[in-house]
């Protein structure tokens, strides 16, 4: 029920949104698409790098939940249509799921506080490796209430955490990559843009 009036209130704001915003919002979710559907390392997404350059682009914060709406449709028809075509079952929403969503959110909130880093690289390169740690940490932890590998104590969830490095060094290399492309190909636009406003 919470769920659809999130979704109805979102489709008020679509009927708002300028021809930029939702210009954005395809580009990320289409990014996040595509990055998951080609070969790549495990956690080597633009999910993180797409919640970065939405909350620094998009300027108000209401944009988060319709990404994460946005997100959510996406794994639909990734897990259940394309990723796994003949599991049989449909699966609408897993608990785990929450573990993803809450810190893609925490970041998109987080980045929208600092509008001021669309125009500054390397204060771009900085929020993209605090918001991986925010993601490892907020992800892992939930992995570790929610997996019957781990034990439930101090050293379980150190242990979770340890044997999920590898995956760590993978989602900071997605994440530098994806939102390098995200912010270059938007800078290209913007800069474009400008030129052929100023030659008109």
């Amino acid at each position: 029920m919470l769920f659809s009036i999130i979704c109805l209130a979102n489709l008020n704001s679509i009927k708002m949104m300028s021809k930029k915003e939702i210009s954005i919002i395809i580009a990320i979710v289409s990014g996040i698409i595509i990055s998951r559907l080609l070969p790549h390392a495990p956690n080597f997404t633009a999910a993180i790098a797409g919640f970065i350059f939405g909350g620094v682009v998009l300027k108000q914060i209401k944009f988060g939940s319709l990404l994460l709406i946005c997100y959510f449709f996406a794994d639909l028809l990734l897990n259940n249509f394309i990723l796994n075509p003949f599991s049989g079952t449909m699966i609408w929403f897993k608990l785990s799921s929450l573990w993803i969503y809450v810190p893609l959110i925490l970041v998109f909130l987080l980045s929208n506080r600092f509008k001021q880093l669309e125009s500054q690289p390397f204060k771009i390169i900085n929020m993209s490796l605090l918001s991986s740690m925010l993601f490892f940490l907020i992800s892992n932890f939930g992995v570790w209430t929610v997996d019957t590998l781990y034990a439930k104590d101090l050293m379980g969830l150190l242990t979770c955490y340890w044997a999920a490095i590898p995956f760590f060094g993978n989602e900071i290399a997605g994440t530098l990559f994806y939102t390098s492309l995200y912010f270059g190909v938007y800078w290209l636009n913007e800069s474009y843009s400008k030129t052929r406003s100023v030659r008109l």
